[in-house]
């Protein structure tokens, strides 16, 4: 692959951002979707509801997929620990994301 081949979009902060330069390199670069949208498992959902609603069609491919050695049950889900904090915290990240993009029209 030629290095002429990879486009940058490195201006963004956040996936609104991420959405609205996007458009705006492929559009100038003259490349027609569907485009393939690599992300998070935990940040697909809303991160393709974003770049849906930019107009940039996209088939989402999940990466960095946690994986459990056991599965986790309620009571592991409950009390406290390092792990369910975090797996709350990631959650709940991403539920008030995509509840907000909706309310201000992003996603």
């Amino acid at each position: 692959m030629d290095s002429a081949d990879i486009l940058i979009e490195n201006q963004s902060r956040n996936t609104f951002e991420n959405a609205d330069f996007s458009k705006r390199v492929l559009d100038s670069a003259g490349i027609k979707g569907p485009y393939l949208l690599i992300t998070s498992a935990m940040h697909i959902r809303r991160a393709e509801k974003v770049f849906v609603k930019k107009g940039v069609p996209v088939q989402a491919y999940p990466a960095h997929i946690s994986a459990l050695d056991f599965p986790i049950g309620f009571p592991a889900a409950i009390i406290p620990s390092i792990n369910s904090l975090n797996s709350w915290e990631n959650l709940l990240k991403e539920f008030i994301g995509l509840q907000v993009y909706k309310l201000t029209g992003k996603a």
